[in-house]
């Protein structure tokens, strides 16, 4: 705590306080970089995704496949076409389309 409050050019009870803000997550990132630059760190703040960016990527295009066999369907149906409307558009085929294809558009 001493040396650290001397780099931080602080008290010990100082550092203390600044360790139990960090715990309860009301630390200012001013003095997050202050502790840092006293450490010879750098501080990086990074959103990381939950699912990795391929399975959000897929994810996104499942849905805009199931948007579009959606609509077909209506479609059809208020044409009276329900004769074969499940095979209209494979969701799994669609997906694959919409990344090669309209990756462009995905999240439009």
């Amino acid at each position: 705590m001493r040396q650290l409050g001397l780099r931080l050019k602080m008290s010990a009870q100082s550092v203390l306080d600044l360790e139990a803000r960090e715990g309860s997550e009301t630390i200012s990132l001013a003095k997050l970089r202050q502790a840092a630059e006293a450490l010879s760190c750098e501080l990086y703040v990074v959103f990381v995704p939950k699912p990795s960016l391929e399975e959000t990527v897929r994810r996104q295009a499942a849905v805009k496949a199931r948007e579009e066999r959606n609509r077909l369907v209506h479609t059809m149906r208020l044409e009276a076409q329900d004769a074969g409307i499940e095979s209209v558009l494979d969701e799994k085929t669609s997906a694959e389309r919409w990344l090669s294809e309209h990756a462009r558009r995905l999240w439009d």
